[in-house]
């Protein structure tokens, strides 16, 4: 019994480890790449008092585009199944797209790409680009949430399953020892009738 359910604490924390850390640690990726994107944006913001900047500011803005995109594919895989998560993973990534087609347009000067048509009214513009923004943080504090919410019940199953566990091994242990004394004051009496025999 001991053997059976340690073999169970250990699932529960290896599912506990693959199942919701590694998931984290895409999440923390994903708010790094989002993070290092708004760095970049200040960065090419002051290419206007120093021309250095803005090569540095584009560059630093692609390469968090590529860690959001690879922290999204693998989180994408991760999430497969929990349509709670799958539900925010596209919210995020519809959301980050439009964003991206806003902020190199109005940013980089760049044409959106062929078939997205975005506000060419700067109250609309600024309302998009808020709107987008605050849907991008709130899909992955939902994330967030979800990942915590789930640890902590994966958390709380094994504590069960420990209690329980360490319940039945005692009250075995119990049992085993009372039986062990029925059994040996028994025995006592069938050698003690033969010595007096």
């Amino acid at each position: 019994l001991s053997m059976v359910r340690m073999a169970e604490l250990n699932a529960n924390v290896d599912k506990l480890k693959t199942s919701n850390l590694e998931s984290v640690a895409e999440l923390v990726q994903l708010r790094q790449g989002v993070g290092e994107m708004y760095r970049g944006l200040s960065l090419y913001a002051f290419s206007t008092s120093d021309p250095q900047l803005g090569p540095l500011g584009r560059q630093t803005v692609r390469d968090a585009d590529a860690m959001i995109r690879n922290a999204l594919t693998t989180y994408r895989d991760r999430a497969a199944g929990s349509a709670a998560r799958e539900t925010q993973v596209e919210t995020f990534e519809s959301t980050f797209t439009r964003y991206t087609y806003l902020r190199n347009s109005l940013v980089f000067q760049e044409p959106p790409p062929a078939g997205v048509t975005l506000p060419t009214d700067y109250a609309a513009q600024s309302k998009l680009w808020s709107d987008s923004e605050t849907a991008m943080n709130e899909a992955l504090a939902t994330l967030q949430k979800l990942e915590t919410d789930e640890a902590a019940a994966r958390t709380d199953a094994g504590n069960e399953l420990y209690s329980r566990a360490r319940l039945w091994v005692i009250g075995l242990l119990v049992l085993g020892l009372v039986a062990a004394l029925v059994f040996g004051l028994w025995v006592n009496r069938l050698v003690t009738a033969q010595l007096n025999s």
